[in-house]
């Protein structure tokens, strides 16, 4: 798998998955919500009329929109661990356009790889609407080293809809698409992320290792403690 490898070691390794931005316990993030989830309500320049969202493929066009949601919420999640400085560096390294233009094609053509958008319901099918409405993204496949193993590499949604099921749609989709030629589905969530742990335990994945993740070439806290989760497909 051309490069999947890799983005499961940066990302899902060090940084948990993006678990923290798909709280779906609507707990923890109620104060940092800005006016989502109800209708004709405002996310920046944006207008949505709904709260359900559907998971679809990406396309290659996708990648300047996958950047931004990556942009906005690791800024959200780890700017208290990394600083702004440092993840604007990882963002423009981590997620080059043409990279995830080629991430995305590559998943587009198996059957054991996913890169897909969350997208309001209504816009299902409509790719020219694509970069205006796409709200998050997930990024999973067949591990390298463990073919019947799926690795969830990137799960992110932009914040203003945390708690409100973009987390969910994307994982769903993720379980389903993958349940033919996988068997688990592993990831990582940063031990002190509450709700991270929450929300994937409540989702049926169970703990099945502790590791410590050095963030070598990192200017920030060098070592953080990782859950490792799977769950059965």
């Amino acid at each position: 798998m051309s490069g999947f490898g890799v983005i499961t070691g940066l990302i899902a390794v060090l940084f948990g998955v993006g678990a923290r931005v798909q709280d779906e316990s609507n707990l923890e993030f109620e104060s940092a919500r800005v006016r989502t989830g109800r209708a004709n309500d405002f996310i920046g320049e944006r207008r949505w009329s709904r709260m359900d969202w559907i998971a679809r493929q990406a396309t290659p066009t996708a990648a300047p929109t996958v950047r931004e949601i990556a942009r906005e919420s690791w800024h959200a999640a780890y700017d208290e661990f990394l600083g702004s400085a440092q993840v604007e560096r990882m963002i423009d390294e981590w997620y080059a356009l043409d990279e995830l233009e080629e991430s995305i094609a590559t998943a587009s053509d198996r059957d054991d790889e996913r890169f897909l958008l969350a997208v309001p319901a209504g816009d299902a099918h409509a790719s020219d609407r694509e970069t205006a409405d796409a709200v998050g993204f997930a990024h999973a496949g067949s591990h390298p080293d463990e073919p019947p193993v799926a690795s969830l590499a990137r799960l992110y949604a932009r914040p203003p809809v945390w708690g409100e099921g973009v987390g969910t749609a994307l994982l769903e989709r993720v379980e389903a698409d993958l349940r033919a030629t996988c068997e688990r589905l592993r990831l990582t969530v940063l031990a002190d992320n509450d709700v991270g742990v929450s929300f994937y335990e409540s989702r049926g994945f169970d703990r099945v290792a502790t590791q410590v993740s050095d963030l070598e070439g990192v200017d920030g806290p060098g070592e953080l403690e990782e859950f490792v989760y799977e769950k059965q497909l």
